[in-house]
């Protein structure tokens, strides 16, 4: 990937093969040579009839920069509608990364087609801390204030067992399947998650109250650049208290916390979305949550080709 000019978290060999083994789906990603020079990268997959990731739309393909031209940018896509043709399918969709170096001969092809406009919301933690906590809306300023102290934080990273990592990831499995009352992903990208741990590229973090876990959340890690992946909230009608347990707020508050600590520039929140017309009630009110970190945001766009 370097080699092309790039150094992106979103096409990351192991970031990739995880988002390839949630689900069923034809693995068609590909790097095209110039003789010994990587001159693209095409990460894509045949998902529900259409060229797509399992899990979210493929990210965007990648031209060395210094290669790139509109000539070889036609070559690209005279190939991908080949694949169209031969799989049987009509639509690619696609995604770009606001972090992403720009290429801008890419850009304009693909700002000509049909594309939906979304917000990436991404926290700076270069900022000091009590600043990034100023920053956070009043209501989550309050939660955190009033209840941190009655929750336990732990973190299973690089630095534990394997067999500690792995025993983490299988109760997190564990507890995914009788919250969701099903299996939503294969058991292959479960092993992946543990395996990325070890390697560095990926940390668990899990909320305890009274010595039960109630909150998961598992972070991608890559050089400087976090983001949020997976997680869970267990049911809490168990439990009778005097204050409102809102875990998932203060776990993520301790995440980015530990983000800032470990040395991360940026601690990426993810898409919010706004059309209440395309989007589930719970992807938009997790993009209400996700607006009460005070981050940056940034315009983002998925194509569809």
């Amino acid at each position: 990937m370097r080699k092309i000019g790039y150094d992106s978290p979103f096409h990351n060999f192991e970031i990739l093969k995880y988002h390839l083994s949630t689900n069923k789906n034809k693995n068609l990603s590909c790097i095209i040579f110039e003789g010994s020079e990587p001159i693209i990268l095409l990460p894509i997959s045949i998902c529900n009839n259409q060229i797509n990731f399992p899990d979210k739309p493929c990210p965007i393909f990648l031209i060395n920069k210094k290669y790139s031209n509109k000539k070889l940018l036609d070559e690209l896509l005279n190939y991908i509608d080949e694949v169209k043709l031969k799989e049987g399918v009509k639509k690619y969709k696609l995604m770009n990364f606001p972090i992403l170096n720009k290429n801008l001969s890419v850009d304009k092809y693909l700002d000509r087609k049909k594309n939906e406009n979304i917000e990436r919301l991404i926290l700076n933690l270069k900022l000091p801390e009590k600043l990034i906590f100023n920053n956070l809306s009043k209501s989550l300023r309050k939660t955190i204030i009033r209840t941190e102290k009655y929750y336990d934080f732990f973190v299973i990273n690089h630095k534990d067992t394997k067999i500690k990592i792995n025993k983490n990831i299988m109760e997190f499995r564990s507890s995914h399947i009788k919250k969701t009352k099903k299996e939503t992903r294969s058991e292959l990208s479960w092993k992946i998650m543990g395996e990325l741990i070890k390697k560095k590229i990926g940390v668990l973090f899990i909320l305890k109250y009274k010595k039960k876990i109630i909150s998961y959340l598992y972070c991608g890690t890559y050089n400087k650049f976090s983001w949020g992946w997976s997680q869970l909230n267990m049911p809490l009608d168990q439990f009778k208290t005097d204050f409102k347990m809102e875990p998932r707020h203060i776990l993520e508050w301790k995440t980015i916390k530990y983000m800032k600590k470990n040395s991360f520039e940026n601690y990426d929140l993810g898409d919010c979305f706004k059309d209440t017309s395309k989007y589930t009630k719970k992807e938009l009110s997790i993009s209400l949550f996700k607006k009460k970190f005070g981050s940056r945001v940034y315009k983002n766009k998925i194509y569809f080709l």
